[in-house]
């Protein structure tokens, strides 16, 4: 008896799982934002994005799927985002190709490759903060990016994901 009250308990947390894993399978609304701080008066840069984005969960990995232009002459960028507590990758490919690593308090070096050439950059994140609600996402990333040693900038990533 007690096996088959587990099991009836098991298919219901399944069905929970598949549930919720559907719930935001679908197309979202992305926001990026960033907060660039480089030079010594610590110039600071604002950018802020909207998309639609292709979303799913899998594994304890959240997705997104998106198109963007980087420039208005070139062909978009597909970018996919991956991220779960304290790791966020982006990898884009088309124009300006790249795989950025942002784990929370480690040190990664991409290389960043533009029409121009391949750069080799580092990224020093301090901190990955995922929070979850029942119809939003906000993810929050600080991190450093530095060229051969040099810092570039202090930067802050924010994304914000929610329904249509």
């Amino acid at each position: 008896r007690d096996a088959q009250e587990s099991r009836g308990l098991g298919d219901v947390y399944k069905r929970q799982v598949l549930e919720d894993e559907e719930k935001m399978n679908r197309e979202v609304e992305l926001v990026l934002s960033g907060l660039h701080a480089s030079g010594q008066e610590q110039e600071s840069e604002a950018v802020e994005t909207v998309q639609p984005a292709q979303y799913f969960k899998r594994n304890d990995s959240h997705y997104l799927l998106y198109e963007e232009k980087m420039d208005e002459d070139q062909a978009p960028c597909r970018s996919r985002i991956k991220f779960r507590d304290h790791l966020l990758e982006l990898t884009r490919q088309g124009t300006a190709e790249m795989h950025m690593i942002f784990e929370e308090n480690k040190r990664h070096m991409i290389p960043y490759n533009t029409p121009y050439g391949q750069l080799m950059l580092g990224i020093e994140t301090g901190r990955v903060l995922v929070e979850e609600q029942e119809d939003q996402i906000h993810v929050t990333v600080e991190y450093t990016l530095d060229h051969e040693g040099e810092p570039l900038s202090e930067s802050c990533l924010k994304i914000h994901i929610r329904e249509k």
